[in-house]
C-alpha cells in the first residue's frame, strides 16, 4: 500500500497570515491535531496541538476563553510552527511513512506533490494504524 491509498485529501490548513487563535479554533472545531500552514498553496510548515500547548495555551474547551488582551493568541502561526516539515508524496509506501514517523517522533506527515511543496493531503499515525489493523490477528 502507498500513502495515496489512505491520505486525508484537502486537509484543513491555514494560511501563513493566520494567528495562533485561528489554529486553536480550527483544532478544537474539527478535533484534529496537526494543521499544515501554506503560502500561495505551497507548504511552509505545520502546527500541532503540542506546539500550541507548549506556547502556554489551554487546549481544553472548558478552559478556552479567547481574549483580546491575550497577545500570544494574536501571534502568527509562523512564529511557532515547525517550518519546512518532513513530507512524503502520494507514492511513498506505508512502511516508509511509518518508519519516518517513528524515527522522527512526529504525529503526521504532510503529503505534497513530488518535486514541489504543493499540499495534497496529510497522513497521520492514526491513519497508518487504521490501515495496518486489518492485517493484524485478533
Amino acid at each position: 500500500m502507498i500513502v495515496a491509498d489512505i491520505l486525508s485529501i484537502n486537509p484543513h490548513h491555514l494560511d501563513s497570515t493566520a494567528t495562533v487563535l485561528d489554529a486553536l479554533e480550527l483544532i478544537l472545531e474539527h478535533d484534529i491535531r496537526h494543521v499544515p500552514v501554506v503560502n500561495d498553496g505551497e507548504l511552509i510548515g505545520i502546527i500541532s496541538d503540542r506546539d500550541i500547548r507548549d506556547f502556554s495555551l489551554p487546549l481544553s474547551e472548558e478552559n478556552y476563553q479567547p481574549s483580546s488582551e491575550r497577545a500570544n493568541l494574536k501571534a502568527r502561526v509562523t512564529e511557532i510552527m515547525s517550518a519546512d516539515p518532513i513530507t512524503v508524496d502520494t507514492e511513498t509506501s506505508l512502511g516508509d511513512a511509518i518508519d519516518i514517523i517513528l524515527e522522527q517522533k512526529i504525529g503526521a506527515l504532510p503529503v505534497v506533490d513530488e518535486g514541489t511543496r504543493t499540499l495534497r493531503g496529510i497522513v497521520s499515525y492514526e491513519d497508518l494504524l487504521r490501515a495496518a489493523r486489518p492485517f493484524l490477528s485478533e
